[in-house]
């Protein structure tokens, strides 16, 4: 593996890059929606743009929650109509529980977001950790 200095964490198998998801084609229409070029996404995340493109090919249910945090800064109030968080989270299987309020502001709150983001990495991470364990030990 390549060490680039990264903003975050990410997933950089390539187990996920064979298949396009929903979430995966969301996050395309996401950012075109914005206007950004694949090159411009991926500089403002801190990611080789090859990396990037890998995860507008998700294969995989959802997008790693990891890529989540990044993304905020560099799409929300982007497009029209403007990127919301709700969006975001919905990628990562994290769409709220509560209706989206009459002004098409999300009743989710961003620490409520960030606290569920934290508890779902950590059980991938626990999960991740267990599975590269050798047999041997």
């Amino acid at each position: 593996m390549h060490h680039y200095e990264r903003k975050f964490e990410l997933d950089y198998s390539m187990d996920h890059i064979a298949g396009d998801s929903r979430e995966a084609l969301g996050l395309k229409r996401l950012r075109e929606r914005a206007g950004l070029t694949v090159r411009a996404l991926a500089h403002a995340l801190g990611l080789p743009s090859s990396t990037y493109a890998s995860y507008e090919r998700y294969k995989k249910d959802h997008l790693p929650i990891s890529l989540v945090p990044a993304l905020r800064p560099a799409l929300i109030g982007l497009g029209a109509p403007q990127i919301i968080e709700t969006e975001l989270l919905a990628l990562a299987g994290l769409a709220p529980r509560h209706a989206v309020s009459g002004g098409g502001v999300p009743s989710a709150t961003p620490s409520s977001s960030d606290a569920a983001l934290m508890r779902r990495d950590r059980r991938t991470h626990a999960l991740d950790t267990r599975s590269q364990i050798p047999a041997h030990l």
